[in-house]
């Protein structure tokens, strides 16, 4: 909305007396995610989470997501530079590196989609202002669900110009993608 941009504005530019949290613009990302998984969490082998990022490294949401695995939430964490989550049953890790350098931040529980400034780091959770914004609407939401199963799923049928690496037992195996 155009008076919430003005007081991000202004707030960025020094113009507004006070601090971030009595303007009513605080990151609370840290908070919404790691609600988010905890839905997931309650929904058990029901539940569904995919991350696609740049980094993930936060210990906090790293130990929820740990934390949802074993409650039987079927995880995919797809992390392009930076990642302290290891595999485990119920979680998988996968690195993708394309011919374009990709940066979109792309999280999903169970049907909610929403996409992000946000890497799972805590300078970016704790630290600065990002976006974490829920896709309205049918065909963004199939869209990108259906982008997010594409990765997971890449295999010798798609194209050379993509590497895939995959955790396996603390190791990344390079996924032979012909």
């Amino acid at each position: 909305d155009e008076k919430y941009t003005l007081q991000v504005y202004q707030i960025l530019k020094g113009l507004m007396d006070g601090n971030i949290k009595e303007n009513k613009i605080v990151n609370h990302n840290r908070e919404r995610i790691l609600s988010l998984i905890e839905d997931e969490i309650t929904k058990g082998h029901d539940g569904r989470i995919i991350f696609k990022c740049n980094n993930i490294c936060d210990e906090e949401i790293i130990q929820k997501l740990y934390d949802a695995a074993d409650a039987g939430v079927n995880i995919n964490i797809i992390a392009r530079t930076v990642c302290t989550i290891h595999e485990c049953p119920n979680l998988s890790v996968m690195s993708v590196c394309g011919r374009y350098l990709e940066h979109d931040r792309i999280y999903q529980f169970g049907n909610r989609v929403f996409i992000s400034s946000s890497d799972i780091m805590s300078r970016n959770l704790d630290h600065r202002i990002e976006s974490f914004v829920e896709l309205p609407g049918y065909f963004a939401h199939c869209l990108t669900k259906d982008l997010l199963e594409q990765y997971i799923n890449l295999d010798s049928r798609q194209n050379g110009s993509i590497v895939v690496w995959d955790m396996k037992d603390d190791s990344w195996i390079k996924r032979n993608i012909v």
